[in-house]
């Protein structure tokens, strides 16, 4: 039989206490006493002070400590740790609704659950692949699928897609609508009114659709009145003289607007057609006709340094015959950037960040910088004959412009900030910037 004196027993407690915290991150109660127990324990997982593997087990045995866990939405919740048996459970199943591909571990019972199922849909319209095949048919988990997630057509059996299904999933689609075309079945990839609501709402690759639509060169020029950014991209028609034609024609009668404003002004395909008489590309350069009738060039760049590689592309922006330059947008590895060439000399007159934006007395224009190697903001140009010269730069943080205000005064507004506004003005000391509500 052991005696220990008093004054040793306190240190004996204190070592054992210091023994049970070092087999645990935590002193956590074997019992489920106290609901701070459970709390601390979620709380400790949400900080990554314990892994989920560490749990107690009898923390996990618990439904009530697993329903709370699962609602917490801890990220990632490892759907992969918690006992089998919850799987079939449908009220944690229907709690882990928020957590990604949880449905995949239901039970086939559950899968086949219709009031399951309607939650899981209702919250994300691809979970319909997980389902059951009996309710992957069924008409109400089809509607609550579509109406979550369009893209979630690719999911219902073919036998059940309908011609006006597939034109509400169209009009409805407001992120994926490029890749939901490219699921459908062929009879309604091939339907040419199909194609044409896609793509009056979205660019939809050539390469996407079937070869008898590749080949209509009529109905690809029917899909460039629709939507002229098709024009930014290559396909086989696109050389031929009969589609330039074509092309050219919408241009004359204006069934395609092609100005210094609209939606279509970076379009090289149209602003060569258009100023065919002043600029051309031979696919080795760009040339740009000066009014000696002589031409400047700007080469095409592709140089390969081992694994590396350096480009620089040329595209016709346009010509601007009544301020005396061309618009070149210039593509490299790193940026764009827009050249302002002269149409006497054939030099530089200003390189801008983007499309420039006039004054209406044609005095100033406007470049606004956004990108990862450059300081965003605004950079103010002023127009003289053959010269422009950068006169402002501002460093400015997600602002684009909103209009002018007069010839030397204009509004920015904030990208993601609603009601914001600066006026950006000139004074006799020069350009100053300040707050303005609209």
């Amino acid at each position: 039989m052991m005696i220990f004196c008093k004054s040793f027993l306190p240190k004996l407690m204190i070592l054992s206490f210091l023994i049970s915290l070092s087999l645990s991150n935590f002193a956590f109660s074997n019992e489920l006493s106290e609901p701070s127990q459970s709390h601390k324990i979620i709380e400790s997982i949400s900080e990554n002070k314990i892994k989920f593997s560490e749990i107690p087990i009898n923390f996990l045995n618990n439904k009530k400590f697993i329903m709370e866990l699962i609602s917490k939405n801890i990220c990632p919740l490892e759907m992969n740790n918690i006992p089998e048996k919850y799987y079939d459970d449908f009220d944690v199943m229907a709690i882990a609704s928020n957590q990604p591909m949880a449905l995949i571990k239901a039970s086939n019972r559950l899968k086949d659950d219709k009031q399951l199922i309607k939650i899981y849909v209702s919250k994300n319209g691809d979970n319909i692949q997980y389902a059951s095949d009996k309710l992957k048919r069924d008409p109400e988990i089809i509607e609550l699928s579509l109406k979550n997630r369009p893209s979630s057509i690719k999911y219902i059996p073919i036998d059940l897609i309908t011609r006006q299904m597939v034109i509400m999933v169209i009009k409805s689609d407001l992120s994926w609508l490029s890749q939901t075309y490219k699921t459908l079945p062929e009879e309604f990839k091939s339907d040419k009114e199909i194609i044409k609501i896609a793509f009056a709402r979205e660019y939809i690759p050539i390469d996407y659709m079937p070869e008898s639509i590749q080949n209509d060169e009529n109905f690809i020029i029917e899909l460039v009145k629709i939507n002229p950014i098709l024009l930014n991209h290559d396909f086989k028609q696109k050389n031929s003289s009969y589609f330039k034609q074509k092309i050219k024609e919408m241009l004359t009668k204006k069934e395609i607007v092609l100005d210094f404003e609209g939606p279509n002004k970076t379009n090289s395909f149209l602003n060569l057609l258009h100023f065919s008489e002043n600029a051309y590309d031979d696919g080795k350069a760009l040339h740009l006709k000066l009014k000696n009738g002589t031409y400047t060039k700007i080469k095409y760049i592709f140089e390969k340094y081992g694994d590396a590689s350096l480009f620089e592309y040329p595209y016709f922006w346009g010509y601007r015959k009544d301020l005396g330059f061309y618009l070149v947008n210039i593509k490299t590895m790193e940026e764009d950037s827009v050249l302002l060439i002269d149409d006497v000399t054939g030099k530089k007159l200003a390189q801008a960040s983007s499309y420039p934006i006039i004054s209406p007395d044609k005095k100033y224009l406007i470049s606004f910088q956004s990108d990862a190697f450059d300081l965003n903001g605004i950079e103010i140009f002023e127009i003289y004959p053959h010269e422009i010269k950068s006169v402002y730069k501002k460093h400015l943080l997600d602002f684009e412009f909103d209009s002018w205000k007069e010839n030397n005064s204009f509004l920015i507004k904030s990208e993601f900030q609603k009601n914001k506004y600066m006026m950006v003005y000139k004074n006799n000391s020069g350009w100053e910037m300040k707050e303005f509500k609209k």
